[in-house]
């Protein structure tokens, strides 16, 4: 197969239920609740000045060919938002109008019509069909695609590449940040929590940081791994319980253990005195009292 680039984004903002971001509009100014509301528009321009102008770099390169999905005939209800997100920028690049052969519900065309295709290739269409009828039908060997978008996100570049001589795409998620407000955070993947992180040494568990990272991090029950595996014997033989099933650890831990002031202790050294503490306290042992030699740094326990 030939080398493909595909960028799919949705179209720009639409009405709201609410006051914010206003009524739609066609670009003559004409009411139509199936057309971008003004931030729409303004987002439209910023794409034609992204890909037509030069400015995204390699990152977002001059698509070659643009399909939206077809607006349809005036009055029959359907959104005219893909089309007029492009409005601007198929003329400007292309010299003529986006290809509109294809609308909702004629994604398997419109699909098995772009994998015949080479160069690069974008395409504006509506958020659910996205998700949920172009992605799974287009070959993915690397990268995860999103299973929801967030109704609220117009600011999302999704990049399909082909290499020459692959049947395959690799699949990211680019944020150009285009607009106030958009985001840098990526629309969400399955089994994991896109982190990122910005971490200097020994700051993990003492403060809040920014995270920075973009790259996929599966998140694990850290209680349920450490403290759970040397504590969980005790627990059982006091409380008289089985063992706990999956989800219901942190609903024990904010009933529990919300008034005892749970928290990890700030010094790594102070650590095993309080694991050990806790562990004593579980199985009914007298609590003891520990002393600290100033002078050797060791400590003394002896029981109240």
């Amino acid at each position: 197969m030939p080398a493909l680039t595909l960028l799919i984004i949705r179209h720009a903002e639409k009405p709201g239920k609410g006051t914010w971001p206003g009524p739609g509009s066609t670009f003559d100014g004409t009411a139509d609740p199936q057309s971008l509301v003004i931030r729409g528009w303004e987002r439209a321009g910023a794409w034609t000045a992204l890909f037509g102008a030069g400015l995204g770099g390699t990152d977002y390169p001059a698509p070659q060919k643009i399909y939206a999905a077809n607006p349809g005939t005036p009055g029959d209800g359907v959104s005219k938002r893909p089309a007029e997100t492009v409005s601007a920028l198929a003329p400007r690049i292309l010299g003529q109008d986006a290809n509109l052969t294809y609308g909702l519900g004629q994604e398997q065309a419109l699909v098995t019509e772009l994998l015949s295709l080479s160069g690069v290739v974008l395409v504006a269409w509506e958020h659910k069909a996205i998700i949920e009828q172009i992605l799974p039908l287009l070959p993915i060997s690397s990268g995860t695609p999103p299973k929801k978008w967030k109704g609220t996100r117009f600011d999302v570049v999704l990049r399909l590449d082909r290499p020459d001589g692959a049947n395959s795409f690799a699949f990211q998620q680019l944020f150009p940040m285009l607009m106030s407000g958009d985001s840098n955070k990526p629309l969400m993947v399955p089994g994991v929590v896109v982190a990122r992180l910005q971490l200097g040494a020994g700051d993990a568990l003492l403060r809040d940081q920014p995270l920075q990272r973009l790259q996929p991090v599966p998140v694990i029950g850290l209680a349920g791994v450490g403290v759970a595996r040397r504590l969980r014997a005790l627990d059982l033989r006091r409380k008289r319980r089985r063992p706990l099933r999956p989800g219901e650890q942190a609903v024990l831990v904010q009933g529990e253990r919300h008034g005892e002031g749970v928290r990890l202790p700030g010094l790594a050294e102070h650590r095993t005195v309080f694991v050990a503490r806790k562990a004593r306290d579980l199985a009914g042992c007298p609590p003891r009292r520990f002393s600290i030699d100033r002078h050797h740094g060791s400590r003394h326990a002896r029981s109240r």
